[in-house]
């Protein structure tokens, strides 16, 4: 039986074409990474196994994760940690959390899953992603550290262990004096959640990955509950109050302190258009007023308010040194690639991440509310274990056109083109689609044959993002300039 070992997968193709010296050595790393991958064609999204087996599965990689640590010294012990879980906005609370920090003066390691276009995303301390030099001298150490395990226990971390582990080793060596890290899968038995965490935060809860954590809302939650620890402060954006009593009944036997909306801190949208958004802030010890974010999306209101509320209990359990002005400073800079993140202007092209039905609906609201009269080319793809149902229902109604297409995964399986094109056409048989085999041929359809004033979207899959800003963002480049 294979270990659940997929949950954060690379674009396809693996290697750069060879005359591509100066990164090879980082490349070659990179390729053996990625070898970790047990299931390269995603078969075990569409495996039949009962909870029982997923459990089996998940103490497995637990007990391997920690005992991998151990052998490695327990670098997540060398410093402080924020743990984020939830089904939408935990990268977004994720990175606005660290940005306070930096903005605070604290040396500080960020971690996001999935990753949009390169791993060196993963692994971000003060705002700069690890160089490829710095990648290969991790990945070294790793390698080494891999092999003592092998002979001490006749095992090899997978992918998503392996991570996890590499995450910790990383900020370790960079001496960071917070570091804000996000779930991959779940949070129980999530490999990231071998840390004694100061704060956990969980942004909210939906139905996802229903294979692995479970059918109901209720089942999903408990995993998510799991990384509140004994004696430290939980916060939490969810209102379900069903949801909101398991988070409950895990801080109760935690001896933690529960933070919830709408009574220990609350915001109201003031503005939100094509400037970005403001919005009031309140907690039991502050006012915050006008606060201004540059990042487009209404969404980003509840995700603001939990960072501040993150804030407030670090300063005032912890000691961390945040001010007022650092909360704002940070929000007020803070950006999310890939999250209405606007590419060019002539035409407008808009990229956004929305591959749930809930961030596909905030994503439409957010588009209607700033956007209400432009016609709209929506470029899009998605995985083929997503309901994909559920988020056209969501994103068809402001589309003029749609152009589907597909995007290479390592690890997780896309839905096919044409298929995702008999799906819109089962939902608006009258609408325009046109069925684009490779995202770049997507995007300069939609872009060639865009009239004036006309917005292209592009959303769906994380990875069709991911590859979509390849167009704009060459990861190469960046990588030579980290």
């Amino acid at each position: 039986m294979e270990e659940i070992t997929n949950n954060d997968d690379s674009i396809m193709p693996d290697d750069p074409p060879p005359e591509k010296p100066p990164l090879s050595n980082y490349y070659k790393r990179l390729s053996w990474l990625r070898s970790l991958i047990t299931d390269p064609e995603g078969t075990y999204y569409f495996t039949r196994k009962s909870q029982t087996e997923y459990l089996k599965d998940y103490l497995r990689q637990f007990a391997r994760t920690t005992a991998f640590l151990g052998l490695a010294g327990n670098p997540q012990e060398k410093y402080p940690v924020v743990h984020i879980a939830g089904t939408s906005g935990k990268g977004s609370v994720t990175t606005m959390i660290g940005a306070i920090l930096r903005q605070a003066g604290l040396r500080t390691g960020v971690h996001t899953s999935p990753y949009l276009q390169m791993c060196n995303e993963k692994l971000v301390v003060d705002g700069a992603m690890i160089s490829p030099s710095a990648f290969v001298e991790l990945i070294d150490e790793f390698r080494q550290i891999q092999r003592t395990f092998y002979l001490k226990t006749g095992e090899r971390l997978r992918y998503q262990e392996s991570w996890a582990c590499l995450v910790y080793m990383y900020f370790a060596k960079q001496r960071v004096d917070w570091a804000v890290v996000e779930t991959a899968l779940g949070g129980r038995y999530d490999p990231t959640n071998v840390v004694s965490s100061k704060l956990a935060v969980i942004t909210n809860i939906a139905l996802e990955h229903t294979p692995q954590l479970g059918t109901s809302l209720a089942e999903i939650a408990k995993h998510k509950a799991g990384i509140i620890k004994r004696d430290q402060p939980v916060i939490t954006s969810e209102k379900n109050s069903r949801i909101v009593d398991i988070f409950a009944k895990e801080a109760i036997r935690n001896h933690s302190k529960l933070y919830k909306l709408d009574r220990d801190f609350s915001f109201k949208i003031g503005k939100s258009d094509h400037t970005g958004l403001t919005l009031d802030i309140r907690t039991p010890f502050k006012a915050y007023d006008k606060v201004h974010m540059a990042q487009l999306g209404t969404f980003n209101a509840v995700n603001a308010a939990l960072a501040v509320k993150a804030a407030e209990v670090l300063a005032k359990k912890y000691g961390v040194p945040i001010a007022e002005e650092h909360i704002r400073a940070a929000l007020g800079d803070w950006r999310l690639p890939g999250r209405m993140e606007t590419v060019q202007l002539e035409p407008q092209v808009i990229l956004d991440s929305a591959h749930n039905p809930q961030k596909m609906r905030a994503l439409a609201d957010t588009i209607k509310a700033i956007f209400p009269q432009r016609p709209i080319t929506v470029v899009t793809g998605m995985l083929a274990f997503k309901d994909v149902d559920a988020i056209l229902k969501e994103l068809l109604p402001v589309a003029r056109r749609m152009i589907a297409t597909q995007t290479q995964v390592l690890g997780k399986p896309s839905l096919p083109t044409s298929d995702l094109a008999k799906a819109i056409k089962r939902q608006s048989p009258s609408l325009e689609v046109i069925e684009c085999g490779s995202v770049a041929s997507g995007i300069a359809t939609a872009i060639s044959e865009a009239k004036p004033g006309e917005l292209v979207l592009i959303t769906g899959s994380m990875y069709l993002i991911g590859e979509a800003r390849e167009h704009w963002f060459p990861s190469e480049q960046m990588l030579m300039d980290a």
